[in-house]
């Protein structure tokens, strides 16, 4: 199941978005976005914020009243664990994300890396250690990943995920750890 976080942005992106996650044969999509987006067409839904479909995760929204990038991700994968009951993974995409051909069929292919992954990025910053000579997953090692951009997770981690005490209380320090 796919997921869109869409924030106003001087010239938004997220048309290209979702034709580019369209393009890969990803379908039923649904755009979370915050007040003030222009409507897309493509998504098989649009929430706009502040109105969820789990229970609200968190009591007070962010500057300008809005949910925020960290708030919309959470209470994102919290609505859609209830909108698709039936999804045994989910990929989160924030709307200023293309993606290059062939991702669908090679995070089908190669998504879980092993048994224990909590989280697969298929978002490849320009920096040091993560540069690609051609198109893989690799592994990271080390402790944190640069990006929050797009994220593949299973369903199993993301019910984890929204169940810890921190993550309602989380407020961007990198020295915290979710365990």
């Amino acid at each position: 199941a796919v997921c869109i976080n869409a924030a106003p942005r001087p010239m938004s992106s997220l048309q290209e978005t979702i034709d580019s996650v369209l393009s890969e044969g990803w379908e039923d999509l649904t755009v979370f976005a915050e007040p003030g987006i222009e409507q897309a067409s493509g998504a098989s839904r649009t929430i706009i914020r502040p109105e969820t479909v789990a229970p609200r995760m968190f009591d007070s929204l962010g500057p300008n009243g809005r949910f925020g990038a960290y708030q919309n991700f959470v209470q994102s994968m919290a609505d859609m664990l209830l909108i698709h009951p039936e999804a045994t993974a989910f990929l989160y995409v924030q709307d200023d994300v293309k993606f290059t051909p062939g991702t669908r069929e090679l995070l089908e292919r190669d998504l879980w890396p092993s048994q224990r992954t909590g989280v697969v990025s298929p978002y490849c910053p320009n920096f040091t250690g993560y540069r690609a000579e051609t198109p893989r997953l690799k592994r990271i090692h080390q402790k944190n990943l640069m990006g929050a951009l797009c994220y593949a997770m299973p369903r199993q981690a993301v019910e984890e995920m929204i169940r810890l005490p921190l993550v309602q209380t989380w407020k961007g320090g990198v020295r915290q750890t979710l365990t």
